[in-house]
């Protein structure tokens, strides 16, 4: 089966500014259209789709002020300061319609934005940053909407009645296989961190440096617009005004809260930002329904430098549950145009009217890591890490189900070629063993064969113990003396047979005919007696071998071994002594 490596993750690079009008926050460059124009944004979890502020939003009818584009965002454009997006100015916009944002509906906002398919390219151009076409974009002009914005949610934008569904940004940049997965991980970065900390964004994946790891993971809500939801099991105040302080009342132990940073502000019950008003001093102002913070709290609280600490988790159990502390110094906010004329200080909570609106905005991300995962359906909150600016990234990947287990399988078998062999190899490895050792049987067998068929198996060669005398005397019982030959020879019984061996004739007592070879011209007589012809230890005469050519027999004289060679044939038989 093939495999595709999937695509590394993608390390969105923030840029060098923090934008906004309710803070400063850490901005990312995205290009829209063809010429691409460029604009800061911040990212959100509520939509897929893309806002940037449109040219209408600045208009001189709007604002008084001649820097608008620039503090909304806009890069310059064309060599001159840009108010916004140009929609006229773009060769690939292809127009959808002027439709209401699906955005905060949940916290009362509701705006509209002309909709339109255009190409968008993440980070500065020359970056490497990869380039998505007919992403869905909203041009906004409304100003409660200051920055624009970049969707991270997985919720496809429907303009009909769902059966053309467009998918976000994270779906295109998976089916154009710039990402691995619908996944990502994000902290806010920190304004008021020396040296500033940037935020991290790592679509695919996310960035192991930047947060401590823990083993607590939330599901999904079963609701697509709040997938980022759990309980906060508690929120403490410390080194405020009045020391300690538990911020949750009985009433609200737990809260469900959705994580939700399009917003910068904590939407928390009303009893909980009246705890909170009664720790930090705070001041409540009805017009913009923001908690202010005067000059002399607000130089108290630096001085006092308490924090809070929220606990989440599934259940009340404190084994399981997750810490986030936050320093009073990210709940240190300055307001702007538009909220307020001059620069206000104020602290972001937010009363909630209901539980729908329960959410922690940027300023909780802002020491918090966010790890999201769409292919699973489940995220994790992080305590944040700010390394060194010169530290290096630790990106790890997040693969869809189906890749993780092709990956699986792909090192599995690469560990098998390391480490060992794998299936198929061992099979080949026997296959080619049994036909080697196959081969070598037969090679044996024919080569057997072949010896078989040119030399003759020799018989057996049995001794009989004899004593010997020539002509009266007899010879040396130490000595052995054998005839060389196939042919093996044993003499016995009664018959006196004599037989001529090289000069010697031998009167040999035998009761059967036999046919012998040798070399033998001068008879010499040897007489073995009768007697004398068996050896105590061997008793009968030898068996004949089933392949012998010839009816042998082996004659032994005492210690002396007689074997005749094929040189001349000689025959004797009982009772009689025959030279031939």
């Amino acid at each position: 089966m093939s495999f595709t490596t999937p695509p590394p993750p993608l390390a969105f690079s923030p840029s060098q500014e923090f934008i906004g009008a309710d803070g400063q926050w850490s901005a990312f460059v995205i290009r829209v259209g063809t010429p691409a124009q460029n604009f800061r944004v911040l990212p959100s979890s509520k939509s897929s789709e893309i806002y940037v502020p449109i040219v209408d939003g600045c208009a001189p009818s709007r604002v008084n002020f001649t820097d608008c584009g620039p503090q909304r965002g806009a890069y310059d454009f064309m060599g001159r300061q840009s108010s916004g997006f140009l929609v006229n100015a773009t060769e690939s916009w292809r127009q959808i319609g002027l439709y209401e944002m699906d955005l905060w509906e949940n916290l009362n906002f509701t705006a509209n934005a002309l909709y339109g398919l255009d190409t968008v390219g993440l980070m500065l151009q020359n970056s490497g940053g990869p380039v998505l076409s007919n992403q869905v974009i909203a041009a906004v002009a409304n100003p409660t909407l200051w920055t624009g914005m970049l969707g991270l949610g997985a919720k496809p934008a429907n303009f009909s009645e769902f059966d053309a569904p467009q998918p976000g940004l994270l779906s295109s940049l998976v089916t154009a296989r710039k990402i691995p997965s619908r996944s990502y991980g994000y902290t806010a970065g920190a304004y008021y961190r020396r040296p500033q900390a940037l935020a991290s964004l790592t679509l695919g994946g996310y960035d192991q440096s930047k947060f401590e790891d823990n083993n607590v993971t939330f599901g999904f809500d079963p609701n697509d617009d709040k997938p980022t939801s759990l309980y906060v099991q508690s929120m403490v105040a410390q080194n405020a005004f009045n020391g300690s302080t538990n911020l949750l009342d009985l009433a609200h132990q737990p809260v469900y809260v959705t994580i939700d940073y399009t917003v910068p502000h904590l939407w928390l019950p009303e009893s909980v930002c009246d705890l909170f008003a009664s720790a930090f001093h705070l001041t409540y102002d009805n017009t913009t329904e923001l908690y202010l913070v005067n000059a002399t709290v607000h130089e108290k609280l630096q001085t006092l430098n308490p924090r809070v600490t929220i606990g989440f988790g599934k259940t009340a159990d404190p084994a399981g549950r997750v810490n986030i502390v936050l320093p009073y110094a990210a709940f240190d906010l300055t307001a702007t145009y538009p909220i307020y004329p001059t620069p206000t200080k104020y602290f972001p909570i937010r009363r909630a009217q209901n539980e729908s609106m329960y959410t922690l905005g940027r300023t909780f991300l802002q020491e918090a890591y966010l790890k999201v995962d769409y292919e699973r359906g489940n995220f994790s909150v992080h305590q944040a890490l700010f390394p060194d600016t010169n530290a290096k990234q630790q990106i790890v990947a997040v693969l869809t189900p189906a890749s993780e287990a092709q990956t699986t399988t792909e090192k599995g078998e690469q560990g098998a070629g390391k480490h060992g062999l794998s299936t198929g190899a061992i099979v080949g490895i026997v296959v080619g063993d049994i036909a080697a050792v196959v081969l070598l049987v037969v090679l044996a067998l024919w080569l057997f064969g072949v010896r078989r068929q040119r030399e003759p198996l020799k018989p057996e060669e049995p001794v009989v113990e004899k004593v010997v005398r020539v002509d009266g005397c007899e010879l040396q019982d130490d000595v052995r003396h054998e005839k060389d030959g196939p042919a093996v020879f044993e003499a016995d019984g009664n018959g006196l047979v004599e037989l001529h061996y090289q000069g010697l004739r031998l009167n040999v007592n035998v009761d059967r005919s036999y046919e012998l070879s040798g070399y033998g011209s001068t008879p010499v007589r040897i007489t073995i007696s009768p007697s004398e012809t068996h050896s105590p230890a061997r008793g009968a005469a030898a068996a004949r071998s089933p392949k012998s050519p010839s009816d042998a027999r082996n004659i032994v004289f005492g210690d002396m071994k007689g074997e005749v060679p094929d040189a001349r044939r000689f025959s004797f038989s009982s009772q009689t002594s025959t030279w031939i």
